[in-house]
């Protein structure tokens, strides 16, 4: 059954745009080929303008830098450098950059990493249909916030009442082994 928000979520990712509204601009970065071409085909069906791709961080860093797109959609740890990393480098040029993190298993203290850097969304492969995951890209453009449902959950887990920020610990026993490399 789809919620109320997975509704309005499903008809922003597929509304007609008229012609005068430019096309969010996305970079999309992923090690996997699969998840790219899949991600291409959900972009082009939202009306979202994928202007590049990247699988690595340093080929990260150059295509948001080069493409200047409105929102990056990407894995927590791409090879060579993690996306995190990438962020923290570009932030300084590109500000309002709105970042959305897209992964299969996202440790809690890169849930605690990405609000503090302010990421638009924390999203986990697998929770929602794709095209909702674009409905969340252009939620992000808006300059609105938006978690999947086990991120939202983890960061009431760890919020205290009164507390402005969720309080994420022993950041090195939630890494995997790839990210401790």
């Amino acid at each position: 059954m789809v919620s109320p928000n997975q509704s309005e979520r499903f008809h922003d990712a597929h509304c007609h745009r008229e012609a005068s509204v430019p096309a969010v601009r996305l970079v999309a970065a992923s090690d996997n080929p699969m998840e790219l071409s899949g991600i291409r085909s959900e972009a082009a069906r939202a009306g979202i303008e994928l202007v590049a791709v990247a699988r690595t961080g340093p080929e990260l860093r150059e295509t948001i830098l080069q493409y200047q797109p409105d929102v990056v959609l990407a894995e927590a740890d791409l090879p060579r450098q993690s996306f995190m990393d990438v962020v923290a480098e570009v932030r300084a040029r590109m500000p309002k950059l709105a970042c959305v993190l897209f992964d299969r298993i996202v440790p809690d203290c890169v849930i605690g990493q990405a609000l503090r850097m302010r990421f638009a969304g924390i999203l986990t492969k697998g929770e929602q249909e794709p095209e909702l995951v674009m409905a969340d890209v252009l939620a992000a453009a808006r300059g609105e916030k938006r978690y999947s449902e086990s991120a939202a959950v983890r960061i009431h887990e760890n919020t205290s009442p009164g507390d402005r920020q969720p309080k994420f610990t022993d950041r090195l026993s939630a890494l995997g082994d790839r990210q401790l490399e």
